[in-house]
């Protein structure tokens, strides 16, 4: 949705012939020019249709547009929200350099690839050797010595963020590395703000942490 005159998108539930009132979500005016994620919970007893209808603003100076729609059962996750058990979710890594990056490993997988015996022997989800979770870890033949792995949630809408958000998370750290965590507006053009930090061994276990986002002046990410 992207354009000074953009109008409005809305996603109403229709039983029958008849769309019900109040839309299940609606957004409008201009949102940037990225795709952003966007989830309804859909509660009904009996068949049903989705409609889209997409509203047209002041002038031809606004577009928009969806892709990826898909239904599946039960109700949706918050936003942000993964186990890692089947993929990434709606989280984006930005590789790094000199092949320290975010991988989606079991415990499993990790043993057949690494001699070593400080990383996760289990996930917090399924709590066996075969959940999954991400691992980010060097090359340990050489030196990776102040590289980093990024990690970036989808972006969160500050209209549906006013009271702020939470965000939990189980980690696990070793060695002398660094665990970070910011918020970052979306679209760029401010600075990333540090909402937490840990350094260093923390026991080679899973520990869990919550930490506020509690100004939420623009639409963001969590980094």
């Amino acid at each position: 949705m992207w354009g000074v005159d953009t109008g409005a998108l809305n996603v109403y539930l229709q039983t029958g012939t008849t769309i019900q009132g109040s839309p299940l979500w609606a957004l409008g005016q201009d949102q940037g020019d990225l795709w952003r994620p966007a989830r309804a919970t859909i509660r009904s007893s009996g068949k049903f249709q989705v409609v889209f209808e997409g509203v047209v603003g002041k002038s031809f100076l606004g577009d928009i547009s969806i892709d990826d729609v898909s239904i599946t059962p039960g109700a949706c996750n918050a936003a942000g929200s993964c186990t890692f058990e089947q993929d990434l979710c709606s989280w984006t890594p930005s590789e790094g350099t000199n092949d320290f990056d975010w991988y989606r490993l079991s415990s499993k997988q990790i043993s057949l690839i690494y001699n070593g015996t400080n990383y996760p022997q289990t996930d917090t989800t399924v709590n066996n050797a075969y959940g999954h979770f991400l691992w980010a870890a060097p090359d340990f033949r050489s030196n990776r010595m102040n590289q980093s792995a990024n990690l970036y949630s989808e972006i969160l809408l500050a209209f549906q963020n006013q009271a702020g958000v939470c965000v939990s998370f189980s980690y696990f750290v070793t060695g002398t590395s660094s665990l970070n965590v910011y918020s970052r507006p979306r679209p760029a053009g401010g600075n990333s703000a540090l909402l937490w930090s840990v350094n260093g061994n923390q026991g080679n276990k899973w520990l869990q942490a919550n930490v506020d986002v509690s100004v939420i002046a623009s639409d963001f990410e969590v980094k």
